[in-house]
C-alpha cells in the first residue's frame, strides 16, 4: 500500500504515525453530512476535515439520550447530523414497536429514497474502512504505531 503516509513514515522514522481515518467524500455527500466539511467540499482542497459545530442535542433532550442512547442516536442525533437519515425522525420510540413495523413511516416517499441510497453508500463506506484499517495495520507493522482498530464515534454537542 505504499502511498504518502507509508513513504513519509520512512523517511522521517516517527514515534508514532497517528492519523485520522475519516470516511471518503463521496459517502460523507451522499450521506448529506452536516458535521464535516472536507477538501473540495466547504474546505480548501489543501485543508483536512473540519468539525462543523452545531446544536445537534438540545439541553432539554439530555433525559431523552440516557434513557435509551440507540433510540436518541437513530430518531434525533441520525437526522440532525446526517440529511439522508431525516427520515428516521419520523419514526415511533424504538421501545414502542416491540414486535410492530411502523408500515406508515416506512411506506414515505422520504423512506423509500433512504432505503434506496443506503445499501450502495454502505459497500462503499465498509470498502473505505477496510482501505484506511489496511493501512493503520501497514504502519503498525512497520513500527510507526498509531490506532489498532479503526472507531467510529460521534458525540452530541452543545
Amino acid at each position: 500500500m505504499e502511498g504518502g503516509l507509508h513513504k513519509t513514515a520512512l523517511y522521517f522514522q516517527p514515534d508514532r504515525c497517528e492519523f485520522f481515518p475519516n470516511q471518503s467524500g463521496r459517502v460523507l455527500e451522499a450521506m448529506e453530512a452536516k458535521t464535516s466539511v472536507w477538501p473540495g467540499h466547504g474546505a480548501g482542497i489543501n485543508s483536512s476535515h473540519q468539525f462543523v459545530e452545531g446544536e445537534y442535542m438540545k439541553a432539554e433532550e439530555y433525559d431523552l439520550f440516557l434513557n435509551d442512547q440507540s433510540d436518541f442516536n437513530i430518531r434525533y442525533l441520525n437526522p440532525r447530523t446526517y440529511g439522508l437519515l431525516e427520515p428516521l425522525a419520523k419514526l415511533p420510540p424504538l421501545e414502542s414497536m416491540q414486535s410492530f413495523i411502523p408500515y406508515n413511516v416506512l411506506a414515505t416517499p422520504e423512506f423509500a429514497n433512504l432505503l434506496q441510497k443506503i445499501s450502495g453508500v454502505a459497500r462503499e463506506a465498509v470498502e473505505w474502512q477496510k482501505l484506511n484499517q489496511g493501512m493503520i495495520d501497514e504502519m503498525n507493522e512497520l513500527g510507526f504505531p498509531g490506532r489498532t482498530a479503526m472507531v467510529g464515534a460521534e458525540c452530541p454537542t452543545t
